[in-house]
């Protein structure tokens, strides 16, 4: 889909499919939602005893949070997350670094036909792990007919993928 980057900023802030906007409004509006309601019980249904006691509570959970340094926590949670997502993402097998591997050791035309089966079953398997994973290869994959449409498995392997018992998964057991 192209987008026209002509209109007001904030409507393009909306279009955009993957926006920061469109992740935390929901959560935004909450915060505010429960920031008004306080506000309101502070002002109207609070007497003056109340509302010096709920400023004095205030008060001391702003003194209490400069003994916790925020930004630390903050930057710590941040770096042990992406730390563990790019954990994840370095052990996905990707098939183009494994068929350079295998056309650096199987040279020569005599070896085509393997590197052909190896690189359609390294596709195969990247396909399954990533549709439990992804959502678009989910719908270009929704059933595991659809892997043998994309010649991605062959008819003797999706009967033997689809008699498989696997308690723990059939990407786990298959590969």
């Amino acid at each position: 889909m192209t987008i026209s980057y002509d209109e007001e900023f904030s409507g393009l802030m909306l279009r955009w499919r993957g926006s920061l906007w469109k992740a935390v409004l929901k959560d935004m509006i909450a915060f505010y939602i429960a920031y008004y309601i306080i506000l309101t019980f502070q002002y109207y249904f609070l007497d003056e005893k109340g509302k010096e006691y709920f400023t004095g509570w205030i008060n001391w959970c702003e003194i209490g949070s400069q003994y916790i340094p925020l930004s630390f926590l903050l930057g710590f949670f941040v770096s042990v997350i992406v730390a563990r997502w790019w954990e994840q993402f370095n052990w996905i097998s990707w098939p183009d670094k494994m068929m350079m591997m295998v056309a650096a050791c199987l040279p020569g035309r005599e070896n085509l036909a393997v590197r052909e089966a190896i690189a359609r079953w390294s596709s195969l398997q990247a396909a399954i792990a990533w549709s439990g994973i992804s959502v678009r290869t989910l719908k270009r994959f929704p059933t595991e007919r659809h892997y043998v449409d994309a010649n991605l498995m062959t008819e003797q392997e999706y009967d033997l993928f689809m008699n498989l018992e696997a308690p723990h998964g059939k990407w786990y057991e298959l590969f």
